[in-house]
């Protein structure tokens, strides 16, 4: 059965697939100049579709932690302060067996040391990560 390609907007507004909405006739073209399999174009669809949820999560939770702005670790001076070794708080990015187990971390120190900086580059680096 061949359907028109005029209610395909309809079809994926109902479907939930918002960026294959919009931009399905773009990769169309794209697809038919380069000579796309029909697998190829689908294919590529559903990864822009991917692609802008992840996205989306990704601002979506960023604003519900309502972490302070700027604080990453890329920006974090670690030498500054005595104590505090770049590579064991990468590492806290990396290993998240601390929080399969549900650990907390705890931040020591005086005023202007960076504790809350680390702690929200921490949640940012988890965000980030999907987690």
């Amino acid at each position: 059965m061949h359907r028109n390609t005029a209610s395909l907007p309809l079809m994926l507004k109902q479907l939930r697939l918002a960026t294959v909405g919009t931009v399905w006739e773009s990769v169309a073209a794209k697809a038919i100049k380069e000579q796309w399999s029909p697998q190829h174009y689908l294919a590529e669809l559903c990864h822009l579709e991917l692609l802008a949820r992840e996205d989306k999560r990704l601002a979506r939770n960023l604003k519900d932690a309502a972490l302070p702005i700027g604080k990453h670790l890329n920006n974090f001076d670690f030498t500054a302060v005595d104590g505090i070794n770049q590579a064991t708080t990468y590492d806290l990015l990396q290993d998240k067996a601390w929080l399969t187990r549900g650990a907390n971390l705890l931040f020591f120190g005086a005023s202007g040391l960076g504790k809350t900086h680390l702690a929200s580059a921490l949640g940012y680096g988890l965000l980030e990560q999907e987690l």
